[in-house]
């Protein structure tokens, strides 16, 4: 039986992985987590900007085939490996993950929706809306404090590769979404509201166990 599949997307600094990880431990043991983060090409293939700085808000920056394959084994029950991404951090050893198929998978990710096939391959779909000001100013305190990046740098990216590329690709999966979560501040309110809404999708013997 395939499994089903819960897709969560929004802009950088929306909440996704924070929404995704809580989802998983409140599903667990019936669920596991695919990010698409984790298929990222080395930085060396990223492609460039006019001022020939690397661009990671872009689809083609990603390893959008396989992250589908993968996710399509996943949901057949069979078992995959991915090697973790360390956001180009020299300081990280990326681990191998091992993930096992469960029947419950949440997937999250600015991308996930961009191959049309996706669409089909994903149950439940689910957009986080949040504010722009607070976007950036989430994007600012996660990329200086916990990733290292230079303050001038995530700006940077956020004028010239995060803002156009939600307008290009992300804004429009809004209007697609079977739910659109607004999370501009009240995070349990908002947790709870999603998890809410999920009950009405999930089988009984999954409802929320914490």
């Amino acid at each position: 039986m395939k499994s089903l599949i819960i897709g969560i997307t929004g802009g950088s600094g929306s909440g996704k992985s924070r929404i995704a990880e809580d989802l998983l431990r409140s599903l667990s043991p019936h669920a596991t987590i695919l990010a698409l983060d984790n298929y990222y090409y080395p930085i060396a293939q990223q492609p460039l900007d006019h001022n020939n700085r690397p661009n990671f808000d872009l689809p083609e920056s990603i390893d959008l085939q396989k992250f589908k394959e993968q996710l399509t084994l996943l949901a057949n029950g069979s078992s995959i490996e991915i090697k973790e991404y360390t956001f180009n951090n020299p300081d990280l050893q990326p681990r191998i993950l091992k993930v096992g198929s469960k029947p419950i998978i949440i997937v999250e990710g600015l991308f996930i929706f961009h191959l049309p096939e996706m669409e089909s391959l994903i149950d439940v779909k689910i957009y986080i809306d949040v504010e722009e000001d607070i976007k950036l100013n989430r994007r600012l305190k996660r990329d200086t404090e916990l990733r290292g990046y230079n303050i001038n740098d995530v700006n940077y990216c956020h004028i010239n590769h995060v803002l156009p590329s939600y307008n290009m690709f992300i804004l429009k999966q809004r209007d697609k979404v079977d739910f659109v979560l607004p999370n501009n501040g009240d995070y349990p309110e908002a947790l709870n509201t999603v998890r809410d809404f999920l009950k009405t999708k999930l089988d009984p013997t999954y409802y929320f166990l914490g």
